[in-house]
């Protein structure tokens, strides 16, 4: 997969990091913490599920199920 071609890029009109390489997204992920804005409007219930699912350790991280229910209950509120 090229930088070109990444999933992200139709998913979205913008893009997080477009102004940094690939790599130095990757390494700002990675070894600094970097995340996207969360956007204020944001659910508060949805902010909390990306917080957890951005954690570095993977340990603390949700399982899938739990996302996928908590997205359900989320999608039907």
């Amino acid at each position: 997969m090229t930088a070109e071609t990444g999933t992200y890029r139709w998913m979205a009109p913008e893009l997080p990091y477009e102004n940094l390489t690939p790599l130095q997204a990757a390494v700002g992920v990675v070894q600094k913490g970097l995340r996207p804005v969360i956007p204020q409007h944001t659910r508060p219930k949805f902010v909390e599920l990306l917080e957890r699912c951005w954690q570095q350790d993977p340990s603390i991280r949700p399982e899938f199920s739990e996302i996928t229910n908590l997205l359900e209950d989320l999608a039907s509120r």
